[in-house]
């Protein structure tokens, strides 16, 4: 009642051999994981809790720790009286009821119960370990016991406590294995639910929330750092064009015999073998001396054959990342001029790049 006016849901079954359940043994922790892990189950496919804790008393507690030292899903856990070793516990209770048997007595009598327990309910006893299960078990924890236990002794907690791995509270209260637990168990209960059922599930869902805003952000200026590279790419290819045109006009390229114009970011110029040989010579051939207009003498279709011969080789390097080689040495001058052009162009995209960056207004 106490969790149910706090807003926390429940789930509470019975495990196979006890109350409304089926079966005619129970085995006090060993195979009543596979009971706890059934209900986690369920509670998987229905898709209503967001976080689950389990809260166990006396076998149901040795069950929530063995089964949360193997499910890192569950988030917190409050267990009641809970025994340490089930050999202990068979131990203690022997003595409790022949407290005048000895030692080795009681030990003999240990060991026939274990081999009837392997017989009829075929599990071993020395495997309920609620210590060496605590020792694995990350999980955080508050146990408390009865200090009038009689059943279970209190100092069973007390040992899970001390070799338990994760963040474990161990609080010793009033009364004995059944009693009514009083509001001192509940103002530690509660708040340890509320903590890592409800804080800190919601700290999670709105960090990972940020962290994901955070890489659509990034995202987004990758998207528009790219873009403004491609359109910065799209107006160098239009500038070199334009250069290229205005320096020797469209250069005409024989494929196959076909006549076809090049252009930067176009189709590579191909020699075909008859041409080849002839436009290698006129390429390699010493530069005709200038004449009175400036241009070099030679005949026209060397000159077409020349400049067809440079573009394609230029255009070759160019796509392949090389450097040209092949430029003449009066374009130098021209060369200059489109660089100073183009880092001037780089420049003005940078700051405009860098004013969307801060959100600032772009100046056109």
């Amino acid at each position: 009642l106490h969790l149910l006016g706090k807003g926390f849901s429940l789930l509470c079954y019975d495990a196979c051999g006890s109350g409304k359940s089926d079966g005619k043994y129970v085995s006090l922790g060993f195979y009543e994981r596979q009971d706890l892990a059934c209900v986690m189950e369920h509670i998987e496919e229905t898709r209503r809790a967001t976080a689950v804790g389990l809260w166990g008393r006396s076998m149901g507690a040795v069950t929530s720790i063995m089964y949360a030292a193997r499910d890192p899903s569950i988030k917190c856990l409050v267990l009641d009286s809970p025994f340490s070793q089930l050999r202990r516990l068979i131990f203690d209770l022997v003595k409790q009821h022949a407290s005048v048997m000895p030692d080795s007595m009681t030990q003999m009598a240990v060991k026939k119960i274990r081999k009837q327990i392997a017989k009829l309910a075929q599990f071993d006893i020395d495997d309920l370990d609620a210590v060496k299960y605590g020792s694995q078990c990350s999980v955080p924890t508050f146990i408390f016991h009865g200090e009038d236990d009689d059943f279970v002794n209190f100092y069973h907690s007390q040992l899970i406590a001390e070799h338990y791995k994760g963040m474990c509270f161990h609080h010793v209260v009033e009364g004995g294995h059944n009693s009514f637990r009083k509001s001192d168990v509940m103002s530690v209960a509660i708040p340890h639910l509320e903590l890592y059922l409800i804080a800190k599930p919601e700290d999670e869902r709105l960090r990972k929330g940020i962290a994901q805003s955070e890489k659509s952000a990034q995202e987004e200026r990758k998207q528009k750092i790219a873009a403004a590279a491609e359109e910065a790419a799209i107006m160098l290819r239009k500038k070199l064009a334009q250069f290229d045109a205005d320096e020797d006009g469209p250069a005409q390229v024989l494929v196959e015999g076909i006549a076809t114009t090049t252009s930067i970011g176009g189709p590579v110029g191909v020699l075909t073998s008859d041409t080849a040989e002839q436009r290698a010579k006129d390429v390699l051939s010493p530069p005709s001396p200038l004449n009175a207009s400036g241009s070099r003498a030679g005949s026209k279709s060397n000159n077409a054959y020349a400049t067809t011969a440079r573009m394609s080789m230029r255009t070759t390097d160019a796509e392949m990342g090389a450097p040209s080689t092949c430029r003449a040495e009066d374009e130098d001058t021209d060369d200059e001029e489109l660089n100073k052009a183009l880092d001037a162009e780089a420049e003005i995209r940078l700051k405009e790049l860098q004013a969307q960056e801060k959100g600032e207004p772009v100046e056109k």
